[in-house]
């Protein structure tokens, strides 16, 4: 019974900080061993991520980066969770949240959930490198990806394109070499 009520009042103190746990982490707290890993969990990597790799960049990556960690917390919401430690994260994991972001609400097309899961991998990658985890959950997985048919541009769009303000002269340059190539049939 004494061991009963030890046990509640670990995992009540552990709800209270509202950080992600599991038996084990009770099972060290109750045994008086202090948890010499400490438990990284996905949301967290996220974080750390972002603060590394993109800290200073203002690119397409790290905006993508922001969206798939939304799209996350969303697939997280959805199972009833706020965050989920990396060690509890199986490659059933990533199938799933495949299946959650090409379903409703976002319906998003197998190459842009391809780009979402590709995103999630490296961010699983940053971790293993860390020794956040032992291992790359699902560094198997490959989810489908449809190859897209090529598209022929018409008149009119290379007439706006080759009259278009651009933003930067960089692009401008872009912009250039393939009209460039456009009109000398390279």
């Amino acid at each position: 019974d004494d061991i009963e009520n030890k046990l509640r009042s670990i995992h009540t103190e552990l709800l209270r900080t509202e950080e992600a746990f599991t038996t084990e982490t009770i099972r060290n707290i109750f045994n008086g061993e202090s948890e010499s890993v400490k438990q990284h969990t996905l949301l967290k990597t996220f974080e750390a991520y972002k603060k590394a790799k993109l800290q200073n960049e203002f690119s397409t990556s790290a905006e993508k980066v922001v969206v798939l960690q939304t799209k996350i917390e969303a697939y997280l919401a959805s199972i009833k969770r706020k965050d989920i430690l990396l060690d509890e994260i199986k490659n059933d994991f990533a199938v799933k949240f495949h299946d959650f972001i090409t379903d409703k609400p976002y319906n998003l097309g197998l190459n842009t959930a391809f780009q979402h899961i590709t995103y999630l991998k490296s961010i699983m990658y940053y971790a293993l490198d860390r020794n956040w985890v032992k291992s790359h959950p699902f560094a198997r997985f490959k989810p489908e990806k449809k190859q897209p048919s090529p598209r022929s541009l018409k008149e009119y769009q290379i007439e706006a394109l080759r009259t278009a303000k651009m933003p930067s002269p960089r692009m401008a340059e872009y912009r250039d070499i393939f009209l460039f190539g456009y009109y000398t049939a390279l």
